[in-house]
This record gives C-alpha cells, structure tokens and sequence, in this order.
C-alpha cells in the first residue's frame, strides 16, 4: 500500500567499557561492556555488564560528551560477590539527547561521582 512506512530496529552493538586510573595512577578495577540498541522510535535502550569490585555498588550512566553534566542515570548496580555485575536493558527516550551528539556510557563512583569505566563514544539519533 503506498504511504506504508517499513522501519527496522538496528542490531545492538556493544562498545568496551574500559577502566580509567583513578588519581593516585591505581587502575579503578571496573571494566565491562555497554550495549545499545536504538528504537523505531528514536530513543535507546542500554545495558552494561562487567567486572567490578565486589560487594560495591556503582552507576550506569549515558553521557553527552558535549556537556558531561547532561547525563542520564540508567541503573545502579551492586557488584556480587564474585566481583561481576549486569543491569537491566534501560530506556532511554529519543529527544533526552540532541541528534548526532557523541555519547558515553560510563560507571561512576555512588559517593564521589569519580568515573571508574567509559566505553567508546557512539552517536545519537
């Protein structure tokens, strides 16, 4: 019929998330894999996975990397007590970040804020 419109959801793709030195120089012991998939609808859905220190609690964010201070706060994730951890996939609604804005996924220290894993930068649509 004309004036169908055939949309497809791409494939997710997961992006490294790798462990950033804290200040003393010592590695933070956190890595793990961001995956994002986008929607029909212009938004996404993320989840991460990874290694970690156990019995701490983290959070998974997204991060424009235009204004680190635009985040969204996906999930907070205790970290077991064999030091792995996984979220949940998460939405995040299309307009939350601007179109063609590079974005992050990254763990953070619960009390300090202090990044302890980023993965590789991906776009926004």
């Amino acid at each position: 019929m004309s004036g169908d419109e055939l949309t497809i959801q791409d494939a997710p793709v997961s992006y490294l998330m790798s462990e950033v030195a804290a200040a003393s120089a010592s590695s933070s012991g956190y890595s793990g894999t961001c995956t994002v998939a986008y929607t029909h609808t212009g938004g996404m859905r993320v989840k991460a996975d990874g290694r970690g220190v156990a019995y701490s609690l983290v959070e998974f964010n997204v991060v424009d990397l235009s204004d680190p201070l635009l985040l969204r706060t996906t999930e907070y994730v205790d970290v077991n007590q064999q030091g792995t951890f996984r979220t949940n996939w998460q939405s995040v609604d299309a307009g939350v970040f601007p179109a063609g804005h590079d974005l992050q996924c990254r763990l953070a220290n619960t009390v300090t804020g202090n990044v302890l894993a980023s993965s590789e930068t991906f776009p926004a649509r």
